[in-house]
């Protein structure tokens, strides 16, 4: 598989609001950036509508985190 099939993922994933569609986000934006190193800079933006998306006000800090953390791995 390649990385654009699991960013297609995460942005179709974005609509829905449960918790499972969360989850499953979080696996293919990890294996995305697993798999390709480089993809770390494009699922910035994906990263910023989820958490603008589900918390409005923490969605600068949480992708400040989220970023320090893929990079980290």
């Amino acid at each position: 598989m390649d990385t654009t099939y699991f960013l297609r993922l995460t942005a179709t994933l974005l609509q829905k609001r449960d918790y499972a569609a969360a989850g499953i986000f979080w696996i293919c934006a990890l294996i995305a950036v697993r798999y390709r190193y480089n993809t770390a800079l494009s699922i910035f933006p994906l990263l910023y509508l989820f958490f603008h998306i589900r918390f409005r006000r923490l969605a600068w800090p949480l992708l400040v985190i989220s970023a320090i953390v893929m990079v980290a791995v």
